[in-house]
């Protein structure tokens, strides 16, 4: 079986080609991570690109593929550049043999199962009634000239599709089929494409249009994933606070988006292949126009540092802080000024706390070590942690953590968080329902996330929250374990003893990988 990567640019300016990632650095360090993962287990493995994607990955990278071929280069099917996958299934039309193409954010750490290739056809997983299917398909029906009569016009049965992050299988043949079936439907409906989401159309032509082509043709789709993902239910595959033990298959998908993903994504690099991981950052700096940043800092001027405050005055009192300010300090003397004069009310206290919710952030991030001072210590405490979590379960669960030394927590009485990534928010809270909710009690971690120089904030739960007052100055995982059981098995009544004590490890090992927790 031939395993492949597609990989096409349309770009000159490396900052562009981000793939989805809030940074250039972060595509070409997945597409490292994904082929030298790959290579771990197979000996062939095939790249279809252009000439700047060999530039890049084979050139310069020196990455591990067994054939290149150049096929994406010129190749146009002039269609509108957000219709992003006639490029990829181009490679598949071109396989004469069993194969599968895995997306260059697909990470494994075993091999696929034999079962899984020696089947037909296969993909990752079935996505089951996402909305954004029904979304296209609403409108192919509706608007669009040229429908395949192997498309379902039954919009009120199940809308399945194959996920495509692994594509492919011993049935060639049927791809042949399928990419022309594609391009069809594409070209047939050009004058109608702008009419939905170009994204979600891509999507949909490539997954949507596999699946039900497979169903028309009697032909089962076999799944890398056996869990079905619905609006309801999505497998854990981001899940890299897991690895090395306890976890073999990773698909970024739409995380690409997310700040502690990129962080995840890099801090693996690093750990696995160093010099790789540093061949990506010297790459991003060679090709970089001198005129460019590298990295922009989420946090970097005086409005944006206490944005949350800003938006409470304005919708109060129609106060705008927004103007010309010769340092922060001199900003934050002039907002302390307009808090201290406000008339005593409850509106008042609850200005003076998201003012000094933002301030505990600012004075933190503003403590911290020089940027490369901390990314040195940071790394070698990764490569410390990964170690000791690769250990068998007894003498991981006698190891001694404890707070690191940048463990960083802000109690509140009202939300002030941002956007949860942690739990795939892609939206944050909204601040000014504050303005009519009472009190309670939050508490809100901070994480580093030194890639992109900025720090992440994490609303904690209640079973986190009892973690951290315990662990004190130190004590072992497993004593810390046994507290946690015990104070909230009463509260988790639908949960068994081991559930729990496996929730708290998840919970302990993805501290000590985001530099919250640290080993003693």
């Amino acid at each position: 079986m031939t395993f492949l990567h597609s990989f096409w640019t349309n770009k000159t300016n490396i900052l562009d080609l981000k793939g989805g990632f809030p940074h250039a650095k972060f595509h070409l360090m997945s597409w490292a991570l994904s082929s030298m993962q790959l290579r771990k287990f197979y000996d062939n493995l095939e790249l279809y690109t252009d000439s700047f994607g060999k530039e890049l990955l084979i050139d310069r990278l020196g990455l591990p593929y067994t054939a290149v071929h150049l096929d994406l280069e010129g190749l146009d099917f002039g269609l509108p550049r957000a219709v992003w996958t006639p490029k990829k299934m181009y490679a598949y039309a071109q396989q004469n043999a069993s194969f599968l193409h895995i997306d260059g954010d697909v990470f494994i750490w075993q091999p696929f199962d034999d079962g899984l290739l020696a089947a037909p056809l296969v993909a990752q997983n079935l996505d089951i009634n996402m909305d954004f299917y029904k979304e296209v398909l609403q409108t192919v029906l509706k608007e669009f000239e040229y429908v395949p009569d192997y498309l379902d016009r039954d919009l009120t049965k199940d809308i399945i599709a194959a996920n495509a992050g692994v594509i492919g299988g011993n049935n060639f043949l049927f791809f042949k089929e399928y990419v022309q079936e594609a391009y069809q439907f594409l070209d047939r409906n050009r004058a109608h494409l702008g009419k939905v989401n170009l994204d979600y159309l891509s999507t949909f032509t490539e997954q949507y249009l596999y699946y039900a082509l497979a169903r028309a043709r009697g032909l089962a789709v076999a799944q890398v994933v056996k869990e079905n993902v619905s609006p309801t239910y999505f497998p854990e595959l981001f899940r890299f606070t897991d690895l090395p033990n306890r976890c073999a298959y990773i698909h970024l998908m739409n995380g690409k988006a997310f700040t502690t993903f990129c962080e995840n994504l890099a801090q693996r690099l690093y750990i696995d292949y160093p010099e790789m991981y540093q061949c990506v950052l010297d790459t991003i700096q060679d090709l970089t126009p001198k005129t460019s940043v590298l990295v922009e800092k989420l946090i970097d001027n005086e409005a944006t540092i206490f944005y949350r405050t800003q938006l409470v005055l304005q919708a109060w009192m129609d106060v705008s802080l927004s103007g010309e300010y010769q340092s922060t300090a001199d900003f934050i003397d002039n907002l302390d000024s307009l808090i201290n004069d406000l008339p005593e009310s409850e509106m008042k206290e609850l200005i003076q706390e998201v003012a000094s919710f933002e301030f505990e952030k600012y004075e933190f991030m503003n403590a911290l070590p020089d940027n490369e001072v901390l990314k040195s210590h940071l790394k070698a405490e990764s490569v410390k942690v990964n170690h000791i979590l690769s250990l068998p379960l007894e003498t991981l669960l006698a190891q001694e953590i404890a707070l690191s030394p940048f463990a960083k927590f802000i109690e509140t009485e009202w939300n002030w968080a941002e956007k949860n990534e942690f739990a795939l928010q892609k939206q944050g809270f909204d601040y000014l329902d504050n303005l009519s909710r009472a009190s309670a009690y939050y508490r809100v971690a901070l994480i580093i996330c030194i890639e992109q120089e900025t720090v992440q904030e994490m609303l904690l739960d209640v079973a986190t929250i009892l973690l951290f007052e315990e662990i004190g100055k130190g004590c072992k995982i497993k004593t810390l374990i046994e507290h946690g059981y015990n104070q909230l098995k009463n509260y988790l009544p639908d949960k068994t003893e081991v559930q729990i004590r496996q929730l708290l490890l998840d919970k302990i090992t993805y501290f000590l990988y985001h530099h919250i927790l640290c080993l003693r």
